[in-house]
């Protein structure tokens, strides 16, 4: 048995690379340093209900993919390319003799090395997705085994970032002159280590009715933001715009004009960010997949999809192509202009990049991610019952507008429904949450606004006036 594998499993086909390169579009410096870490590529295995006596989840099958490299180690990029592949997959990393094992969920995880032959792939679990869970918790034996995999990985995500900025902060305490800045150090330190022991174990806003049943498929109803659209809020708005802490960064990078719509760019900007930050091409633009099939062209979708491997011009001229069926769900209007005719320019899709680089900067440093595009069923009513968000961190639910002006009162209003609705769902990802804000890498700038802070009556009126709950 190979990696500890029932012979059953054995499958042993080769992935060309000149093939793989040519499905994902992977070209350029992508390519250049993808064939100077890894030599060859094989499917190994295939862990399926034909081949282990495991029925199917979620997960449908898991392969073992052996990748024999070039040299020792293999860069993180590589191998969020190499999982581009589909599926769920073990990849078996060699060089001279010793191997170790790499999963991607999410984020990567990779074992220390060890001789090749003591290598083996863990097989325990009642169905493929609980044998998914012990493959991953065996090569990340420190994720929390009280949590899910998904809610462990964020919570690994978490701590590691708060370690990261503590050593970030601790070398700049060793080069510190200064005792009041040595001072503000220490205390940020502290501050860190503190929120990464101890992190708030209840929910700070608990729902205190019983889950209604009815609120997972009401009849009727608008969008969110049709219902912002006819709210008629008080002077300032439920939650004033200025009341927001705003936070302002600098790259040193300046947008030039665009050759695209404004609404097309925050559509693009959304769901590529979605893609960089982990999210497979299908997760990231479900909804415009959704408003393909349901116009009748899903195969021109497919091609658009199968050229988006990344941020290159290519990529981004045909995530462009495919963000704009996104309208067609969102307000059953189709898409004009004709996806074909959409042609960004060099400038629009510079923007783009370095509006999907500030987001990924944003996310990874306010982070982790806990949910992509999150949902409130259960949190719907007859009154509001479609929308979804854009990110969830641990605290805070966000919204990328990529709009030339600061937040509106109709936007604070769209966030703080998400956020009550959110609060109506039996999403445990929801009981952390305390505050709503707004990134906008067009202007670099956050928005948070705490939502403990906002008067009960408030909160009451938004939930009964606005929402519809009763």
């Amino acid at each position: 048995m190979m990696y500890g594998l029932p012979t059953s499993t054995d499958v042993r086909k080769p992935i060309p690379k000149d093939a793989f390169f040519a499905s994902k579009d992977v070209k350029g410096k992508d390519r250049s340093l993808f064939d100077s870490q890894v030599h060859s590529m094989t499917v190994r295995s295939i862990i399926s209900p034909e081949t282990v006596n495991l029925p199917k989840g979620e997960i449908p099958a898991i392969y073992v993919i052996d990748v024999q490299l070039n040299q020792p180690e293999i860069s993180d990029s590589n191998l969020l390319l190499l999982n581009k592949i589909g599926h769920k997959n073990v990849y078996v990393l060699s060089y001279s003799g010793h191997s170790r094992l790499a999963v991607v969920e999410g984020i990567v995880f990779m074992t220390a090395a060890m001789p090749s032959e003591e290598t083996s792939v863990r097989l325990e679990g009642l169905d493929l997705d609980q044998t998914w869970d012990g493959i991953v918790r065996s090569i990340v034996p420190d994720l929390r085994s009280d949590l899910s995999l998904k809610e462990a990985v964020a919570e690994h995500r978490r701590i590691s970032s708060i370690n990261d900025k503590i050593g970030s902060l601790k070398k700049k305490l060793g080069t510190s002159k200064q005792n009041h800045e040595r001072h503000d150090i220490h205390r940020l330190i502290k501050e860190l280590e503190k929120e990464r022991d101890h992190p708030q174990p209840t929910d700070p806003w608990p729902l205190t009715n019983d889950f209604d049943k009815r609120g997972l498929f009401p009849q009727g109803g608008v969008s969110v933001m049709q219902r912002v659209k006819t709210v008629h809020q008080p002077p300032g708005g439920f939650i004033n715009p200025k009341s927001m802490s705003e936070t302002c960064f600098s790259d040193g990078l300046e947008l030039r004009p665009e050759n695209v719509s404004p609404q097309l760019m925050g559509t693009v900007v959304d769901y590529l960010s979605r893609f960089v930050l982990g999210d497979s091409r299908e997760e990231a633009f479900h909804i415009p997949i959704t408003g393909a099939k349901r116009l009748g062209r899903s195969d021109e979708m497919e091609g658009y999809m199968g050229r988006i491997s990344g941020l290159d011009d290519e990529s981004v001229i045909n995530a462009c192509r495919a963000s704009s069926f996104d309208s067609y769900v969102r307000a059953g209007v189709p898409p004009k202009p004709d996806p074909s005719d959409i042609l960004p320019d060099g400038a629009t899709c510079e923007n783009i990049r370095i509006m999907v680089g500030r987001v990924k900067r944003f996310l990874d440093e306010h982070g982790p991610v806990t949910q992509s595009c999150p949902d409130f069923v259960g949190g719907y009513t007859e009154t509001v019952s479609r929308g979804d968000g854009d990110f969830l961190t641990r605290d805070t639910v966000w919204d990328l507008k990529v709009s030339k002006y600061p937040p509106t009162q109709e936007q604070t209003l769209q966030l703080a429904m998400y956020f009550l609705m959110g609060k109506h769902t039996p999403y445990p990802w929801f009981s952390t949450v305390t505050k709503i804000g707004i990134f906008n890498p067009r202007l670099n700038r956050a928005y948070i606004f705490d939502m403990l802070s906002l008067p009960k009556n408030v909160v009451k009126s938004i939930e009964t006036d606005v929402i519809g709950y009763y």
